[in-house]
């Protein structure tokens, strides 16, 4: 009776080990699933908040060149943190018509700006030019989920 007993507490030992064992195993894995769900969604919220920077101006019919000249340099800034010359992810190219921005150095930008600031109407009347664009000239890339192009058009 006496090794019976013994061997009764050891078997509840043994099982109170393999429930401990198992508890670790079951805690470890919640909160490992927690951690990769915050971590993805703090991913899919740098990618949005990026993305907004540059289609706050989708659909937009009031685009000064100084808010085209803003995101060409973001998007310069972007291709010179990721190490990137060429179109494609995570690239960012900014246009105005056929004419890619992003590129330009200061100066050149700054020439730009004052070749192409105002507009002169028919009856030679100057006003500042102003710029759309449509959500068919934003362009999202479908490995990163950024904006990869974005094409401005004179209004």
């Amino acid at each position: 009776m006496e090794n019976a007993s013994k061997a009764l507490i050891m078997a509840a030992g043994v099982l109170l080990g393999v429930m401990i064992i198992s508890l670790g195993t079951y805690l470890f894995s919640m909160f490992s699933s927690f951690a990769q769900e915050q971590e993805t969604k703090l991913y899919d919220h740098t990618i949005s908040e990026f993305n907004n920077q540059f289609l706050k101006y989708e659909n937009a019919t009031d685009i000064t060149l100084h808010n085209i000249v803003s995101l060409a340099n973001l998007a310069k800034n972007n291709n010179q943190k990721y190490g990137v010359t060429q179109e494609g992810s995570p690239y960012v190219a900014i246009y105005i018509e056929n004419e890619k921005l992003e590129t330009k150095s200061v100066e050149d930008l700054n020439r730009y700006i004052e070749d192409h600031l105002y507009k002169t109407d028919a009856s030679g009347k100057v006003t500042l030019q102003y710029y759309t664009c449509k959500t068919e000239d934003i362009v999202i890339s479908s490995a990163t989920n950024k904006v990869e192009k974005v094409v401005f058009r004179k209004k």
